[in-house]
């Protein structure tokens, strides 16, 4: 175990993590989907504004993330 072994935790855990967390956000679209009425329609669509304003909330989350080595 060298001096790099926290980061490769570090990297398996956040990816892990990654994975479980996009599955989730998936499941969720899923469902609004359907209970849209989505499925009578075919795919549901995404608005551009509605994808702008998640990517801008997910670079926050990126941004207070990164922040927390530092307190």
């Amino acid at each position: 175990m060298g001096s790099n072994d926290w980061k490769t935790r570090t990297m398996i855990v956040g990816g892990i993590l990654g994975g479980i967390a996009g599955v989730v956000a998936a499941m969720m679209f899923i469902r609004s989907g359907e209970a849209a009425g989505a499925t009578r329609k075919g795919r549901p669509r995404v608005q551009s504004r509605s994808a702008l304003q998640v990517g801008i909330g997910l670079m926050g989350l990126l941004q207070k993330i990164s922040g927390l080595a530092e307190e």
